[in-house]
């Protein structure tokens, strides 16, 4: 236009949000695994995955879906509308993946990085606070969100659990019924030490309707081979989305007046996926540090407690589905690992 001058040398950014490799050559972003020449819309390179994924070209963009999705890191496509990392973790889970592969066992958290990025919406929490605010059993304790990066823990627990369903239960229709009924049945899939309900009345309402967006929760459990419990863990609902043939919602840990601290500071993503063959991945996801007194106990005493919490309710499931005429897989094998806060997660992630 006319008059307007821009200057784009100092700018280091292109396609999909790529560091430009100006070194090779202009137009060119490193994405980790492959470089991007933007000038030709290519990659100069196979897809490091091409043998998982037979069904794509080795060269594609986004898993071929370039309207909704972004390609993370040459790998696997993100897909931006759901929020969900596909065909990484949420399709068939981890039973594809060797022991030493770098998503199951070593440094390699991409699959996880929406939820270390994710931030409860600000209206959302204000609404929720306003609503137990009153709410008081702890009076010395504020109504917060504990987020990621003010838990106290060294490690970062990363993990995944799935179970995949091959048949709909007797009186499910379609994969949105079934999101329904895995929600509100999921205190029902709980171990013999955690319990799960609405943090109260007004809070159940809101969690048992349609939309239970900033509904609040609390997970009543045990974290230690005594049997102690300090208080209850409450949670919020901090995004919710149910569409084409499934969903998925978002909790983001909480300290409030009514349950003290949560023994854990981070974000954890339910959800169900239509894998579009008939079949869909019941899954949960989490990224999280140890978080205050329950410290006290060892960082990794807390992790091994939810472990074996996210494995009973994959298990349950599983009967679930079976017992009520459907048909499930025995649960997927588990990712459950711990990377290094301060040198691994922080430093690359955390914006």
């Amino acid at each position: 236009m006319p008059g307007r001058k821009f200057n784009n040398d100092s700018y280091r950014y292109g396609f999909n949000g790529k560091e430009n490799d100006k070194d090779v050559s202009e137009g060119v972003q490193d994405y980790g695994m492959r470089i991007y020449d933007a000038r030709i819309a290519k990659f100069l390179s196979e897809d490091p995955l091409t043998k998982k994924y037979p069904w794509y070209t080795p060269y594609q963009f986004a898993g071929n879906r370039p309207i909704n999705s972004i390609d993370i890191d040459g790998l696997e496509d993100h897909n931006v509308v759901t929020n969900e990392v596909e065909k990484t973790l949420t399709f068939h889970g981890a039973d594809h993946k060797s022991e030493n592969d770098p998503i199951t066992s070593g440094d390699n958290i991409n699959p996880w990085k929406d939820l270390l990025n994710f931030k409860a919406p600000k209206n959302v929490w204000e609404k929720t606070k306003e609503r137990i605010g009153g709410n008081t059993i702890l009076t010395f304790t504020p109504n917060a969100i504990q987020t990621i990066d003010y838990g106290n823990s060294t490690g970062t627990n990363f993990d995944y659990y799935s179970v995949l369903i091959t048949k709909l239960p007797e009186g499910i229709k379609n994969g949105e019924e079934l999101f329904d009924h895995l929600r509100l049945g999921l205190g029902s899939l709980m171990d013999y030490k955690t319990t799960f309900a609405a943090y109260n009345s007004k809070e159940s309402e809101i969690w048992n309707s349609k939309n239970p967006l900033g509904s609040v929760m609390s997970f009543d459990a045990y974290f230690t081979s005594l049997h102690l419990n300090w208080d209850d863990a409450s949670v919020m609902t901090s995004s919710f989305y149910k569409g084409n043939g499934g969903g998925y919602w978002t909790f983001t840990t909480l300290m409030t007046r009514g349950d003290g601290e949560h023994p854990i500071a981070g974000t954890r993503q339910f959800g169900l996926t239509d894998n579009k063959n008939g079949t869909y991945t019941f899954y949960t996801r989490g990224v999280d540090r140890g978080y205050g007194l329950a410290l006290i106990a060892g960082e990794e005493t807390i992790f091994k407690s939810a472990e074996e919490t996210w494995s009973t309710v994959m298990n349950k499931a599983f009967v679930k589905i079976n017992s009520e005429k459907g048909s499930a897989l025995i649960p997927s094998t588990p990712i459950s690992k711990r990377v290094n806060w301060w040198e691994k997660v922080k430093p690359q992630f955390i914006k």
